[in-house]
């Protein structure tokens, strides 16, 4: 990264590149300096302060040996020597070091059996194929699941999954029965199914459901009661894990007119990211079909995420058609071509697929979310 200098009031006031070292150095006019909503000291205006890396309206910094992050209205990225234009950078919340956040240059690609890639055979999915179209992105992680909603999809990456334990505890040797769940995401091609490891009350274990939908926890240390009364939030390990990535989001296919909000699901796994590294994918209708409702969400996801949101629609209607009379008037009548179809009228080729990649990662490279400091 480069070495750039800053004051951070109102304007740029000056800067000066250097690829010798990874930091970038700030001068700013912050004077509270808050941990936990607790102001413990003060920054002398024109002081020097350590940042790492920057998204859209914060930055992670270092200051006498703890990090941080400023949050700053219009603060852009300083990646390669771009400019920075800060409206007001007074709004500094320290963390202890160990807890500042990490990026990785890797991806993980949400979604449901459109991102699993269903019956398109090895290695034809969207994300392995866009993983061989970078060169500093070692893994796109394929997080797709068949048949999952936009809320279920949303909840594993990392909105707010919310259950109550019978018995308002965790039994010392057993395994804990869950009594509500706001989501009900172990589920995979419409069955229940499948387990997930996490956190519950400060507890490591496995949250794992039956055919029938009934959940438990099982510690992975079982031996002490533990209180976990009320509504509680279990945190999977895997969206932990993956937050740091690059983040690809490709849902609101299935049920989507079932009571599904798409753009507040989104909304939420935005959210729970804690960075701007993300992008939206956009929904279409299956073969000869047209739907003014995904038409609508496509138009909502559009104004909110702006450069963030891709038009797939858009994309394989420009790339898609093979040049055949049928796909010519798939085109000309609004609809997508056939031919990028799998027989079941849904799911794309391996054809569509790579569309779908190249539409990503040309997304990723435009919005400078590869950071040379980052593994």
């Amino acid at each position: 990264m480069s070495r750039t200098v800053f004051a951070l009031t109102f304007f740029l006031l000056s800067c000066v590149a250097s690829s010798a070292v990874e930091w970038t150095t700030v001068t700013v006019s912050i004077t509270e300096v808050t941990v936990n909503g607790q102001v413990v000291s003060a920054i002398p205006s024109g002081t020097q302060i350590v940042v790492e890396d920057c998204f859209s309206n914060k930055c992670f910094v270092e200051w006498d040996g703890i990090a941080g992050i400023i949050l700053s209205d219009g603060l852009m990225t300083d990646i390669n020597g771009a400019s920075v234009a800060v409206k007001d950078a007074r709004n500094v919340q320290f963390l202890n070091a160990q807890n500042r956040p990490k990026v990785s240059n890797n991806v993980a690609a949400w979604g449901d059996s459109l991102t699993l890639g269903q019956n398109v055979g090895e290695g034809n999915d969207y994300p392995t194929q866009a993983s061989k179209l970078f060169d500093d992105v070692t893994e796109v992680a394929n997080l797709g699941i068949g048949g999952q909603t936009s809320t279920q999809i949303a909840a594993r990456s990392g909105a707010p999954l919310l259950v109550t334990v019978l018995g308002d505890k965790i039994p010392a040797n057993g395994t804990a029965v869950i009594v509500t769940k706001n989501v009900n995401l172990l589920m995979a091609g419409g069955k229940n199914t499948g387990s997930m490891e996490g956190t519950l009350c400060a507890v490591q274990g496995t949250m794992t459901t039956d055919s029938g939908g009934n959940w438990s926890f099982s510690p992975s240390s079982p031996g002490v009661e533990v209180s976990c009364s009320g509504s509680q939030r279990f945190d999977s390990s895997l969206s932990k894990e993956m937050r740091p990535r690059i983040t690809w989001f490709w849902m609101g296919r299935n049920m989507a007119d079932n009571g599904h909000d798409i753009a507040e699901d989104i909304a939420g796994a935005v959210a729970a990211l804690g960075h701007d590294r993300f992008l939206v994918g956009g929904l279409f209708a299956g073969r000869g079909g047209k739907s003014s409702f995904y038409e609508s969400v496509n138009e909502q996801l559009k104004a909110q995420y702006e450069g963030q949101f891709i038009d797939i629609f858009a994309a394989l209607v420009t790339l898609g058609g093979d040049g055949s009379e049928e796909d010519k008037a798939d085109i000309a009548d609004g609809f997508l071509p056939r031919s990028i179809f799998q027989g079941d009228g849904v799911h794309l080729t391996a054809k569509g697929y790579a569309i779908v990649a190249q539409a990503f990662y040309e997304a990723t490279i435009a919005n400078e979310m590869v950071l040379p400091s980052a593994p």
